[in-house]
């Protein structure tokens, strides 16, 4: 009986004229969606190959140079860019920190809109990046157009359309006697054709996405395992949409109420709980403004500058004798040594300005840090947040690929500070063979906690509340 009916419902809906255009229309929105996110990715990519070019070019002509100062083939007056001076690495060789996202960057933006993703690192760069903002889950979930946008915030009202009056239609139509008189329950008829319309509709969405990010580029077989997971929580969610509208549908009212309490319900979940949950977060982990930070940082280098450079030079010499031996024995000349001098000063005090903000930097990440968990934490209550968090993660470009980023950026940044610093204080010159140990930045959104086993439990506690809930009404009903 089950299977005549699910053929006859599939008679119905292939002859339905509104629905052949809906899925049109969606295909057409996954496949522009994919392809506005795929054009801003590949733009970024050109980018960072442009970078990656021109630091290939600018090591090339360093080489060059200090093979042809070091032969007494050329000489360079200004000593900032001498090569064969350690301060020419940090103007000549600036190392460039790249974010890179996942192979599934095409399915959602994230936070690649406000966070930069390709800056120098500098040993006097400002360690509280301009992008380090706090994550807002009702801007996030209605920002950019991509994939994201489109199954969390869209592909519901395809749902509530696909399955309002599933129950009320019947009754409407006058033909809902003649459906219980079937040797089947009605609740199994129901819960047959949503569980039909489940499947059609998911089946046609991962279709459409995989021809879409084949467009558009990506390699399927390099990302089976994360197209495996959002295949997984793609089910959970609109198995989730699906049971809200079994569940109204069990209150035995006209589909026009059907469709207004569903709407509502969307409201709710997709557009007032984000916002809750920003007013919430904010109100209970409150971060102070970076310009407060900043105006911290600015006192504590300002105290740190003022100080006698002399005084600075000898209370460093005496923590560390070893650089005074080291300079000792260096091949320098007076001239290269006055200058030396400078640089020591210039150096020992950027380690005693970072080492003075660095309480300062600590806390204000550790605050943001704490907003941004919790914030993760009290997301759960809606899958729609839940969703577009997890597909940010599985392209690379949530705040906790971000973070990471941002805290790769800043070892590196010390790491890099500290070889020139060793080798200004050695009033030591910079040979070819020290080019091949140079400091290395990398970033690998491998190393995040993606949170996914979170996003799971979460998306599956949504759909056990509604199935419980179901249970309920089904009995209330009397089905």
């Amino acid at each position: 009986m089950i299977s005549k009916i699910i053929h006859l419902e599939w008679r119905n809906l292939t002859s339905n004229r509104w629905l052949q255009v809906s899925f049109v229309l969606l295909a057409g929105l996954i496949l522009l969606a994919t392809l506005n996110r795929s054009y801003h990715h590949d733009a970024y990519q050109m980018k960072v190959d442009e970078v990656r070019q021109t630091q290939s070019i600018e090591f090339q002509n360093f080489v060059a140079d200090h093979d042809s100062v070091t032969a007494g083939l050329k000489e360079i007056d200004n000593q900032r860019i001498n090569p064969i001076f350690p301060f020419s690495l940090e103007v000549r060789l600036t190392p460039q920190a790249v974010f890179e996202p996942t192979g599934l960057a095409v399915l959602a933006v994230g936070q690649s809109d406000i966070h930069t993703g390709i800056f120098p690192v500098r040993t006097f760069s400002d360690p509280i990046n301009k992008a380090s903002v706090f994550y807002n889950p009702a801007t996030d979930l209605l920002g950019s157009f991509d994939f994201a946008f489109v199954l969390v915030f869209l592909i519901p009202l395809v749902v509530i359309a696909f399955s309002y009056n599933i129950l009320s239609e019947e009754r409407e139509n006058g033909t809902l006697q003649m459906v219980m008189s079937q040797p089947v329950s009605l609740m199994a008829v129901l819960v047959s054709k949503l569980l039909f319309r489940f499947l059609i509709l998911v089946v046609t969405l991962l279709v459409i996405l995989l021809l879409s990010m084949l467009l558009a580029g990506v390699s399927i077989s390099g990302n089976i395992e994360g197209i495996a997971l959002l295949s997984g929580f793609t089910v959970l969610y609109l198995l989730f949409w699906f049971g809200v509208s079994l569940l109204v549908n069990l209150f035995g009212k006209s589909s026009s109420f059907n469709i207004t309490a569903l709407l509502g319900v969307w409201v709710f979940f997709v557009l007032v709980i984000p916002t809750l949950l920003h007013v919430t977060v904010e109100k209970v982990h409150e971060v102070p403004p970076r310009s407060e930070a900043l105006v911290e940082m600015r006192n504590a280098e300002e105290e740190a500058m003022s100080l006698d450079r002399n005084e600075i030079l000898d209370r460093y010499f005496m923590d560390h004798p070893e650089f005074i031996e080291a300079a000792e024995g260096s091949s320098a000349d007076e001239q290269w040594r006055e200058i030396y001098e400078f640089y020591k000063w210039f150096y020992v005090v950027r380690q005693n300005i970072a080492e003075a903000i660095s309480p300062i930097v600590d806390d204000y990440y550790s605050r943001l840090a704490g907003q941004q968990e919790f914030a993760g934490k009290i997301s759960a209550f809606s899958p729609a947040v839940v969703l577009k968090e997890a597909m940010s993660s599985l392209a690379g470009t949530s705040p906790a690929h971000y973070n990471h980023f941002h805290a790769s950026t800043e070892e590196f940044r010390m790491e890099w500070m500290g070889t020139i610093r060793d080798k200004m204080l050695r009033e030591q010159f910079v040979s070819l063979d020290d080019l091949d140990t140079l400091p290395q930045f990398s970033y690998s959104p491998a190393d995040v906690n993606n949170g996914f086993g979170r996003a799971g439990m979460a998306l599956s506690f949504h759909l056990l509340v509604v199935c419980g809930l179901i249970v309920v009404f089904r009995k209330n009903a009397g089905l």
